[in-house]
């Protein structure tokens, strides 16, 4: 998986990425999204209702998930392993914290060998249409 730092996730970035769905991984509690849900054309799903059942989405599905904590993660891992196109967008420095150590590296080595990209600390600042914008900081250490 490549963990990408020091660049700019702007809505070209994800424009050229195209999201067919947006997954808010908000942890173990479904938190409502970070951004207004109400200005995207593109379904908005929670991670807990991504593992319940992501049958419906199919090969090749290019998903945009907000959070790399567990649920986020494992999400990722779920759609990667159905076909998905993956990218994970996390507004902290570290991605899979609450995880045990061995179980974390053990996911990111999974999510590596499927090509899922992880972007840290990048926050969604708004989103339109098929858009999300994303402020990435830069100059942080990374894990």
């Amino acid at each position: 998986m490549p963990v990408r730092t020091g660049v700019d996730a702007d809505a070209a970035a994800i424009r050229a990425f195209a999201p067919d769905l947006v997954v808010v991984a908000t942890g173990a509690v479904p938190r409502p999204a970070p951004f207004d849900v109400s200005r995207v054309t593109v379904p908005v799903r929670q991670a807990w209702d991504v593992l319940a059942t992501p049958a419906p989405l199919g090969t090749g599905t290019r998903v945009s998930i907000v959070g790399a904590g567990a649920a986020g993660l494992e999400c990722a891992d779920l759609l990667a392993a159905h076909g998905c196109t993956v990218v994970v967008f996390e507004a902290t420095a570290s991605a899979g914290r609450g995880l045990a150590r061995n179980n974390r590296m053990d996911l990111l080595d999974r999510l590596a060998a499927a090509g899922v990209e992880v972007v840290l600390d990048a926050r969604i600042t708004a989103a339109d249409g098929t858009d999300l914008c994303v402020a990435v900081e830069i100059g942080r250490a990374h894990v």
